[in-house]
């Protein structure tokens, strides 16, 4: 490769890392050069990479494309973690990509967690729905994962309550604690009681 190409390519980096954020994204189609870093960074993530994550995090919308691709390829859970934590920081999660990593069983278990929490940042009723039905799996290795994450945000009272029921002693807790410090009532942890100040209230 001679000097003046080097120097281009050095000098197209630059300007691509200089831009707005507003000017990268408006894009989809980003040049082949960018192409290439894209999907470099995405392979640096399976090393927690962070300048790479970092990278990929400032570019916005423009490696969205690249990112749910990578999910499907052969990269080890660590890049595919990162990869749904950078949707989710960029507000670039999809429902039903994520839905797909959660039933996914040949995913890392670590992975797939990601995805409840992303799910029940981003998603919509019927996300929670689907993670209320997971908690109750006993078979599932997520039940855990989906109810802690069900207890953690506000939104997600009503779910919240129906894990009073649960078999799991430390999960009725949790969701316990929960409803009284979002909801600053005193009830004790009484499915039937939480239900029906719930009805009085929705």
């Amino acid at each position: 490769m001679n000097i003046s190409r080097v120097i281009i390519l050095y000098l197209l980096c630059v300007f691509c890392f200089s831009l707005p954020e507003k000017l990268i994204t408006t894009t989809n189609n980003p040049h082949p050069l960018l192409a290439k870093k894209i999907q470099k960074w995405i392979l640096a993530l399976q090393n927690n990479n962070k300048q790479a994550y970092n990278n990929l995090c400032r570019i916005g919308k423009i490696s969205q494309r690249y990112l749910y691709q990578a999910l499907e390829k052969d990269i080890n859970h660590v890049a595919k973690k990162n990869i749904i934590l950078i949707t989710e920081k960029l507000q670039l999660a999809n429902e039903d990509v994520l839905l797909k990593c959660i039933q996914n069983s040949s995913l890392h278990i670590r992975v797939r967690e990601q995805a409840i929490v992303s799910l029940a940042k981003s998603g919509g009723q019927n996300s929670l729905k689907l993670l209320a039905v997971i908690a109750f799996e006993r078979d599932s290795l997520l039940y855990r994962s989906a109810a802690m994450t069900i207890t953690k945000l506000p939104k997600n009272t009503k779910y919240t309550i129906q894990l009073l029921q649960h078999w799991d002693r430390n999960i009725v807790q949790t969701a316990h604690k929960s409803l009284v410090e979002t909801t600053k009532q005193k009830y004790t942890a009484n499915y039937q009681l939480w239900k029906k100040w719930w009805e009085n209230n929705e």
